[in-house]
């Protein structure tokens, strides 16, 4: 309240009081017990319609401490699992959990997720798919006030888009636990076959094909392309550090009428 109004109503006492005084008092004949209850009566209501005329605003600020979220993240993927991580991912989760100083600073949250982000209530390590980004991507819808986000993870994601871009549209710095062995390791890959579902009889079907190398060095392969345990399509393809992926647009004839099946493979590194 300002001090300006504090006077106002301390002056609006003053002046109803007076003026009941004045009333009840000043030559007043009236039983002395009455008078004081009338002039209290009147200082009342004087007093009452002065304040609603000076209208005061009292305004109440309270603070409270509010902690930010610590939201974890468990990779409960089958990876961990495969990696023999099992282990160490418990044991990450019972620290943070068992951190007096960490609880204490945070309201821990602890979710697991796979293919998609779920409560936290156990681990299994038998989720066939990882999307390492849909957490982030979550955590900015659930929390509305200021969260820190941890995720435990092997960084093997089979699912949705590159969690640095996630992180990045989040603001926020977003703290990873790696577990599991973080080497890269040289390897090839068909990372993914793009077909129509249907063709018509022999005329010929796109089929686009994306490969991808991790490794430092210059590295030749072969796609080859089978059907019915043959060969119908093979093509040379070369890879290194900057080049790391390549598409192949091919076109495959359709020769058969019912549903047949063809497999890609890369010939694999020594």
């Amino acid at each position: 309240m300002a001090a300006q109004t504090l006077l106002f109503i301390i002056l609006a006492g003053i002046i109803a009081l007076c003026i009941s005084l004045f009333f009840y008092f000043y030559r007043s004949r009236i039983d002395k017990k009455l008078r004081v209850l009338f002039t209290f009566l009147r200082f009342i209501s004087l007093f009452a319609l002065l304040l609603l005329l000076i209208n005061p605003k009292i305004k109440n600020v309270s603070y409270v401490s509010v902690k930010p979220v610590l939201a974890v993240a468990v990779d409960n993927s089958a990876s961990i699992a495969h990696l023999k991580s099992e282990g160490e991912v418990r044991e990450a989760v019972a620290k943070i959990n068992g951190n007096a100083k960490l609880n204490e600073r945070f309201d821990v949250d602890m979710y697991r997720f796979g293919e998609s982000l779920k409560d936290f209530d156990s681990l299994n390590f038998d989720e066939p798919r990882t999307d390492v980004s849909g957490p982030l991507a979550n955590f900015s819808s659930i929390y509305k006030k200021k969260y820190v986000p941890l995720l435990i993870t092997d960084g093997n994601s089979t699912l949705g888009r590159d969690y640095t871009y996630g992180a990045e549209q989040t603001g926020l710095a977003t703290y990873l636990l790696a577990v599991g062995d973080t080497l890269r390791y040289e390897d090839l890959s068909v990372d993914r076959i793009n077909v129509n579902r249907y063709a018509y009889l022999n005329n010929e079907f796109p089929v686009e094909i994306i490969s991808k190398y991790t490794g430092d060095r210059a590295v030749k392969t072969k796609l080859q392309i089978f059907s019915n345990n043959k060969i119908v399509h093979t093509e040379p393809l070369e890879f290194d550090e900057k080049s790391s992926g390549t598409i192949s647009n091919i076109f495959l004839p359709a020769k058969k009428v019912g549903i047949n099946k063809y497999t890609a493979k890369l010939i694999p590194l020594d």
